[in-house]
């Protein structure tokens, strides 16, 4: 009874833990849409400058390199988008269970602190999914 009642209190824990470590580590997602997001806009609005690989000389960018930026925004924004939603999709599931399981475990330490994780971690993930999703909405409005 003892070890079954130690693993129903530590599942929610680790649960809890994975879905915030997570989350965490998803913070790259919407920051990378967004950075090339600014790249492009910059570069489309003759502000930018694009160097000379065989020299040291920079001059504006070409409207072939514009192009070759709006390719690249496009696969970058689908990419980190699906990248999202598999790492944040399965961040929201597990802290959703480890905020259930946790609590009906009990209100003892681990199985508190497994629900207090798994709660932060959804909510972050679901935060950071949203962010994502209008960046990347974003992105495809800078392309028009």
């Amino acid at each position: 009874m003892g070890e079954e009642n130690q693993k129903s209190v530590v599942k929610p824990l680790v649960e809890g833990i994975v879905s915030l470590v997570l989350a965490a580590t998803s913070f790259v997602w919407p920051a990378v849409v967004g950075v090339t997001t600014f790249a492009y806009k910059v570069a489309a609005n003759g502000e930018a400058v694009c160097k000379v690989t065989s020299s040291e000389t920079t001059r504006a960018c070409t409207q072939e390199e514009i192009q070759n930026l709006q390719i690249g925004l496009r696969a970058v924004a689908i990419a980190m988008l699906v990248l999202a939603i598999l790492f944040l999709g399965a961040s929201i599931i597990l802290g959703v269970f480890a905020h259930k399981n946790g609590v009906a475990a009990g209100n003892e330490g681990k199985a508190r602190a497994g629900a207090i994780t798994g709660m932060i971690g959804w909510i972050l993930a679901a935060f950071l999914l949203l962010l994502t999703l209008v960046f990347v909405i974003l992105a495809f409005v800078a392309l028009k």
